[in-house]
C-alpha cells in the first residue's frame, strides 16, 4: 500500500540456485524461468527465506518501481517486465 520495500533489491543477474528445485518442478522442461536468475527463482527464494510477508505484497521490477514514482499507481507492470 505504501511501496515500502520488504527486502533489499535483487540485481538483474543475481542468481538464486536454492530455488531451482521448486521452479523446475512447476515450469515446463527447458523453460526460461528454469534459471537461478529468473524472477520466479527470486520470488521463490524470497518466499522460502521467511522474509516478513504482508497481505498486500507486490513484486516490482526496477522499471515498475520507477513508473510508480511517476504515475502513482502501485502494482502496475509492463508485460515485458512481468515475463522476465
Amino acid at each position: 500500500e505504501t511501496g515500502e520495500p520488504l527486502c533489499r533489491p535483487f540485481l538483474y543477474n543475481e542468481s538464486f540456485p536454492d530455488a531451482l528445485p521448486v521452479v523446475c518442478s512447476i515450469a515446463p522442461k527447458n523453460h526460461t524461468v528454469c534459471s537461478g536468475s529468473s524472477t520466479l527463482a527470486k520470488l521463490v527464494s524470497w518466499w522460502a527465506a521467511g522474509i516478513p510477508k504482508r497481505k498486500s505484497s507486490i513484486l516490482m521490477h526496477q522499471a515498475d518501481w520507477l513508473l510508480w514514482h511517476l504515475h502513482g499507481k502501485l502494482g502496475v507492470s509492463d508485460y515485458n517486465n512481468a515475463l522476465k
